[in-house]
C-alpha cells in the first residue's frame, strides 16, 4: 500500500526475513530510504519535492512508501548493518548485504492498515 509507513515496511520485513528493523538500511534507486521527514530527504526529492507539496512536511514525520515514490513492483535493496569485532572488545558496525538476492515482494511485505 502507498500508505504503508517506513516503520512499518521494516517491521514486515523483519517478520519475514528475520533482519532485526535497527539493523536494516533500505536503499531504493541509489538512494537510504529515511525513515522519518529531514533535509536529507527532501535534498534527494529536489524541485519534485516542492512541486508535490512535500517541501512543507515537517521534520519526524513518519515515510510512506509514496512519498519515496515506491510503487508496485520497486525493487527495494536490504543491506543489514553487520557488527564487527575490532579486538580489544571494541565492536565497529559495517554495512553488508543481505541474503543472496532473495526479492521481498512489495506486495507481501506490506502491512494492512489498522481496522482492515
Amino acid at each position: 500500500e502507498p500508505t504503508t509507513t517506513m516503520a512499518q515496511l521494516k517491521a514486515a520485513i523483519e517478520a519475514a526475513m528475520h533482519v532485526p528493523a535497527d539493523s536494516q538500511r533500505l536503499i531504493y534507486a541509489g538512494a537510504q530510504l529515511e525513515a522519518v521527514a529531514c533535509d536529507a530527504w527532501r535534498a534527494r526529492r529536489g524541485d519534485l519535492s516542492s512541486a508535490l507539496g512535500y517541501a512543507a512536511v515537517p521534520d519526524g514525520t513518519p515515510l510512506t512508501l509514496e512519498h519515496h515514490g515506491l510503487q508496485k513492483g520497486s525493487v527495494i535493496n536490504l543491506v543489514q548493518k553487520a557488527t564487527v569485532f575490532a579486538g580489544r572488545g571494541s565492536v565497529q558496525p559495517q554495512a553488508a548485504p543481505v541474503g543472496s538476492g532473495e526479492q521481498l515482494p512489495l506486495a507481501r511485505a506490506s502491512v494492512a492498515p489498522e481496522g482492515a
